[in-house]
């Protein structure tokens, strides 16, 4: 049971091959990740599970204790005592230990079954759906003979996310239509313009003349 805030990483299923399969679950207040080791590991197709033990109770709670000292006796943890999930003052150690088998998924009914099971975690639509989204080969049948063969699982890059465009199958059929001719339609040229009609001048304005000169 994870004790604060845990990191989530994957690795490789030894047992049956599927790439990034295997869930590794990190807690900084569990012992066991002191000394580098997962507190609970499961593959999602096989479902093998390990979950990690310390041999012995720590100190103080585990909020009190740096993460660089040992749970038990407090002394510095060096790169040797993570690689070796063995405190070299006071012994204690850290380890993992399988609590269920991998499943055989070397038959029809068993992998259908442990995909089925693990779309319905992962919130896949249906089994299709989650070998499209996960695997770079999706057949069922090609995955049920690498798992006979035991050979490695392929995944995609990024399984959570949305499966990559596969080239769809076409036909060519540019070979079986004829070619049908566009007609040219000749353009016309627009109608001449033509000029306005020459401006007539006003007529001149009569002069008037004051009646004193005609009399």
């Amino acid at each position: 049971m994870s004790l604060g805030p845990a990191v989530e990483l994957s690795s490789d299923c030894a047992a049956c091959g599927l790439e990034s399969g295997v869930i590794e679950l990190y807690d900084a207040l569990s012992p066991a990740t002191r000394f580098g080791l997962p507190v609970v590991t499961r593959c999602k197709l096989c479902s093998i599970t390990h979950e990690a033990q310390f041999d012995r109770e720590p100190a103080r709670p585990m909020r009190e204790i740096p993460a660089n000292l040992c749970p038990a006796c407090l002394s510095e943890l060096g790169p040797r005592a993570l690689d070796a999930h063995v405190c070299p003052s006071c012994g204690a150690s850290a380890k993992l230990l399988e609590t269920a088998a991998s499943t055989d998924l070397s038959s029809e009914a068993a992998l259908a079954q442990a995909l089925d099971a693990w779309a319905e975690r992962a919130m896949f639509p249906s089994r299709d759906a989650l070998l499209v989204a996960t695997f770079c080969d999706p057949d069922f049948g090609a995955l049920l003979a690498r798992i006979r063969l035991r050979a490695r699982l392929e995944v995609l890059a990024d399984p959570f996310g949305p499966a990559p465009m596969r080239p769809a199958a076409t036909t060519t059929i540019a070979s079986t239509v004829e070619e049908v001719p566009v007609a040219v339609v000749p353009s016309i040229p627009p109608p001449p313009l033509i000029p306005p009609p020459p401006s007539i001048p006003p007529p001149p304005r009569r002069r008037r003349v004051p009646s004193s000169i005609r009399s």
